[in-house]
């Protein structure tokens, strides 16, 4: 009788730690599950703010002011329309999703667009590059969080050069380093005539370290729709005046505002 009741006990005990081990077993499956869903899923990690498919099509107004010197320092202010739109997907060599864009111009709303160029757009789990003017520039890195930095021209030759009105200038060797950063996450934002639910703030670079040239560059990238706006100085002057506000004393280069006003 003893030795039956010790029998079942003994196999009580056994049920019950195999019943521990296969609920631990659910468990750990359970938590792999999830876990593993939160890594892979892009946007979670912050793609949705800039959303890839074909067709899919972005409208921006751009204005722009152009210095040239000759005799004398020219100014000249311009807008017209930029069309960006993803034509085709593939895969490349290291299996990433490359996007092709069709850029179209137009001069203003009633003309006509004119195909001018095309860029790729490359996404993986860890960033999002796109070519333009055959240029790598790493415009977000994953997951997005403020005050995360990184080195948004790492593929680019520091010494590359690019013309502005027929004059070269070398702008890359100004980014020395993480000068790209999600300077902010913004709710309920208001940009141009629009307002976007929630938008990260990249800054690209902010350089004034001498008297002679100035790079500004930053870019608004709004959750489920992608870029909405982006600012782009770009300047030189001889003036070696520094109370003399930048668009009063520049001399050659451009100021450019990139404001989306519809997409799909």
């Amino acid at each position: 009788m003893q030795i039956n009741i010790f029998n079942e006990l003994r196999m009580k005990k056994i049920r019950n730690s195999v019943y521990l081990i296969i609920f631990g077993i659910c468990l750990c499956t359970l938590y792999s599950c999830k876990k593993e869903t939160e890594i892979i899923d892009p946007n979670a990690l912050g793609a949705a703010y800039y959303p890839l498919t074909i067709d899919k099509f972005w409208i921006y107004k751009v204005d722009s002011i152009n210095y040239s010197k000759t005799i004398g320092v020219v100014v000249d202010s311009s807008s017209s329309y930029i069309m960006e739109l993803v034509r085709d997907s593939f895969l490349n060599k290291e299996n990433e999703q490359v996007y092709e864009i069709d850029i179209f111009h137009q001069r203003d709303t009633g003309g006509v667009w004119e195909l001018i160029d095309n860029s790729f757009i490359t996404r993986n789990k860890s960033n999002l590059r796109k070519t333009e003017f055959g240029l790598d520039f790493i415009r977000l890195v994953f997951p997005v969080q403020k005050n995360k930095s990184w080195d948004g021209n790492i593929l680019i030759a520091k010494n590359n050069s690019v013309f502005i009105n027929g004059e070269p200038f070398e702008p890359f060797r100004y980014w020395n380093g993480n000068t790209y950063y999600y300077k902010n996450i913004l709710k309920n934002v208001l940009v141009g005539e629009k307002q976007y639910a929630k938008v990260a703030e990249v800054e690209e670079i902010n350089y004034d370290n001498d008297l002679y040239n100035y790079i500004y560059a930053t870019a608004k990238y709004a959750e489920n729709v992608g870029m909405v706006y982006r600012e782009f100085w770009l300047l030189k002057t001889s003036i070696d005046n520094p109370s003399v506000g930048w668009k009063q004393k520049a001399e050659r280069g451009f100021i450019l505002r990139q404001t989306l006003i519809q997409h799909n």
